[in-house]
């Protein structure tokens, strides 16, 4: 990696000298204009130190990451995720700054399309900055990433915060932004939230995919900023996450919750419209009649236990039958995550279940997730003549 970083640093370095040159030698043509001049000295302030600084502390584009989501998972269904803002909780949350609301959940209740409707909505009447958690992710899935996605959404809002970043970068350089330096970058994110001065909103989507040591440290840092700093920033944090691991429980049990999987969370309304529209666009798609339609609709309510992600895994297992073998299918699916799940495992092929078996005690048991050349590894592998060893473990 550091190589690479390097040879792009490189190519960067030539591209602006090149670039110089030409704008340089149109001058002495007598083509340049006063603008072009201005053009010539905005190339040079490109190598400026304010420059190699962002670069450095980039990471990741929290809305490419947005986008990346909506387009892998579909778009919001029109009216869902909006009861959110009707509760007691979001309410308070608010209206009084700085404030921490911990929205809670299982896989598959909605908390990421929250998440998405928020940091939009928010964003029409409020400054939001916000960062999607990925454990797949190696540039989503630390504290330290974490806190660069928010610093520098915070430098390109406030330009004049860079200054806490430029200072201890001119010493440290790139190790400032390595895996070490959390408590760094937590003095500078909570010292810039006290220099901002005004109320500032914050999302942080999937928080339990950190790393294990790595969430610790965050959550540590975030009870603190909500219970002995108060008065030093404007915050207004939400946090949307699993229940576990137990951290998360211990470090934002004493806040304001909201929690998805209890019988009280007003999401219902929305599970019927995300079922109501995916089976529209399949009943489109295939063809079938309006009394099958609201047969599989009314299967699915049955079924789903209010999970966006079973809806989602049925409906694309429907869309591989034929439309004869749809009332069919419909006789045998699931009810609920755990039963879909258990299919899964029941479908497996004899002669692959201790190698499966194997695979499945590394991913339970890692302290961190796996990545497949990880797995591959733990698993001594052996590459083939012509596949690699993680296209066979694949």
């Amino acid at each position: 990696e550091a190589v690479v970083k390097k040879h792009f640093e490189e190519l960067r370095r030539f591209k602006e000298t090149l670039q110089l040159k030409i704008n340089v030698s149109q001058l002495k043509q007598g083509h340049q204009t006063g603008q072009d001049v201005q053009f010539i000295k905005a190339a040079i302030q490109l190598g400026s130190e304010e420059d190699k600084c962002l670069q450095s502390l980039f990471i990741t584009n929290p809305m490419d990451d947005r986008d990346a989501i909506i387009t892998a998972k579909g778009v919001r269904v029109d009216g869902t995720c909006e009861w959110i803002t009707s509760t007691n909780e979001y309410r308070a949350w608010i209206a009084s700054p700085p404030s921490l609301l911990w929205l809670s959940g299982g896989p598959g209740k909605g908390k990421t399309f929250i998440s998405i409707f928020l940091t939009k909505s928010l964003s029409e009447s409020a400054n939001v900055i916000y960062f999607f958690c990925d454990n797949k992710d190696a540039s989503r899935n630390t504290a330290v990433a974490l806190l660069r996605g928010l610093l520098y959404q915070l430098v390109g809002r406030y330009p004049q915060l860079l200054r806490h970043v430029l200072t201890p970068w001119k010493i440290q350089q790139d190790a400032l932004f390595n895996s070490n330096s959390f408590e760094s970058l937590w003095r500078i994110f909570q010292t810039m939230l006290e220099d901002v001065g005004t109320d500032l909103i914050c999302v942080l989507d999937g928080l339990d995919e950190c790393a294990g040591g790595s969430l610790t440290s965050i959550l540590q840092k975030i009870k603190i900023l909500f219970t002995e700093s108060l008065e030093k920033h404007k915050l207004r944090l939400i946090i949307l996450s699993r229940r576990h691991p137990d951290c998360l429980e211990r470090m934002l049990g004493s806040f304001a919750r909201i929690d998805l999987d209890s019988d009280q969370a007003s999401n219902q309304s929305d599970i019927n419209s995300y079922i109501t529209s995916r089976i529209a666009q399949f009943a489109e798609r295939k063809g079938i009649s309006t009394s099958l339609v609201k047969h599989i609709e009314k299967t699915f309510r049955e079924k789903s236990e209010d999970t966006f992600l079973w809806v989602s895994f049925m409906a694309d297992d429907l869309e591989r039958q034929t439309v004869s073998g749809v009332e069919e299918a419909l006789q045998t699916l699931p009810k609920g995550l755990n039963e879909v799940y258990e299919r899964i495992l029941l479908h497996i092929k004899r002669e692959d279940t201790a190698i499966i078996a194997t695979m499945l005690q590394w991913i339970s048991l890692a302290l961190n997730p796996l990545t497949v050349p990880q797995l591959a590894e733990a698993m001594r592998i052996q590459a083939s003549i012509h596949l690699s060893k993680e296209e066979l473990l694949i």
